[in-house]
């Protein structure tokens, strides 16, 4: 054995090999990371403003539809919702300037008072959407007012409870964690 020529161990810690394969680990995990979360997030982003823009204006229409020189009553919008047609829609109230309820799709809540929070900011001209992706599905609530020649005559509400978008983000979801783990295990 030659005295002077003595090896080394590096441990294996401090090896270049080792801070070679953490880096790649580190690197393939942030892809996964970005892969599982950016176009969930962007999916889910883009379903929340088509249903925002969508729900905006069926209530434009129908308030539209709904202003005119007669005040609103439970037989004439019956009548007006009538001639619009099926809405597709999940829930459509209208209601006077008090907010009690002259129309309601489901036929529950005529003659009580929409206590709403959207249908309260609508009687003070705002309109109002809002969207929540809640167990697996988008639920969509929009309110806009009806206006006569500056009167608000009422509010018309509309709710949407849509499962088959939800279900789309949930299929991609898990499309994408199939995928990140197929990465995760060739890695």
């Amino acid at each position: 054995m030659d005295s002077g020529r003595q090896s080394k161990k590096v441990p294996l810690w401090r090896s270049l090999q080792t801070k070679y394969a953490l880096t790649y680990l580190v690197v393939i995990a942030a892809v996964l990371v970005l892969l599982n979360t950016y176009p969930v997030l962007a999916s889910q982003e883009m379903v929340f403003q088509s249903k925002q823009t969508s729900l905006q204006s069926q209530a434009s229409v129908m308030a539209s539809a709904l202003a005119g020189p007669d005040s609103l009553s439970e037989e004439g919008v019956a009548r007006v919702m009538e001639v619009l047609g099926d809405t597709g829609l999940s829930r459509v109230l209208v209601t006077g300037p008090s907010a009690l309820v002259l129309y309601d799709s489901t036929g529950q809540a005529v003659g009580q008072y929409a206590l709403l929070r959207e249908v309260t900011a609508a009687l003070r001209w705002e309109d109002n959407i809002r969207s929540d992706f809640v167990d697996g599905a988008f639920h969509s609530r929009a309110a806009t007012p009806i206006v006569y020649r500056g009167m608000t005559l009422g509010a018309v509400y509309v709710d949407e409870y849509d499962v088959f978008a939800g279900q789309f983000l949930v299929s991609v979801q898990q499309t994408l964690r199939t995928i990140s783990l197929v990465i995760a295990l060739s890695a």
